[in-house]
């Protein structure tokens, strides 16, 4: 690809002019030329045509005067009215990025209020959650601590029970009831203690 003699910047094929003189390629923008513009093949800069010898003068290329611009001063022209125009974008993109950084710090300091406020209330639901859950554990302990005793009184009671029925057995009038108690324990295998 061939460099923009004015700005210095790669062209592509669509936008170049080139000079038929000195053959050296520039955008139609740095040359201040629209796109609808004709160029012919054998377009040259200003300065170029000026050092075309004229009619009937075979000598070189003469000297322009200190009047008319040089192809370098064309040239230089070019490049600072170019730089000029990147200098003014660069302070409109600059003054974008600042504003989109002012715009950016506030959104964080909403975040980070928003954030501390959302903290707040994280803590205060935590510690609710923590009361109520003592609580509750509280309640659930002295429940199972009532139903264990009531257990434990039923098992004494059960314990403490003496009845023992003995049916189907026939009775005799003249029969002590303790002494077939003893027989019948002692069939089943216990030992009973009358003392």
């Amino acid at each position: 690809m061939v460099k923009c003699g004015a700005c210095g910047r790669y062209l592509p094929e669509t936008d170049d002019i080139i000079c038929d003189k000195c053959d050296v390629a520039c955008h139609r923008s740095c040359l201040n030329l629209s796109q609808k513009t004709k160029i012919s093949d054998s377009w040259m800069f200003p300065a170029c045509k000026n050092k075309i010898p004229h009619t009937g003068d075979h000598s070189k290329c003469q000297e322009v005067g200190d009047s008319s611009p040089t192809h370098k001063d064309i040239n230089i022209g070019l490049e600072i009215h170019l730089f000029r125009n990147e200098l003014s974008a660069m302070r409109n993109e600059l003054k974008e990025v600042r504003d989109n950084i002012t715009m950016l710090k506030d959104t964080v300091l909403v975040c980070n209020k928003n954030l501390e406020k959302m903290d707040c209330r994280v803590t205060k639901l935590e510690k609710l959650y923590e009361e109520r859950l003592i609580k509750c554990d509280t309640k659930t302990l002295e429940d199972t601590i009532s139903e264990l005793r009531g257990q434990l009184n039923e098992r004494d009671q059960d314990l403490l029970a003496n009845d023992l029925k003995i049916s189907g057995l026939p009775e005799k009038n003249s029969e002590n009831p303790t002494n077939t108690v003893v027989l019948c324990a002692k069939k089943v295998g216990l030992d009973i203690d009358l003392t």
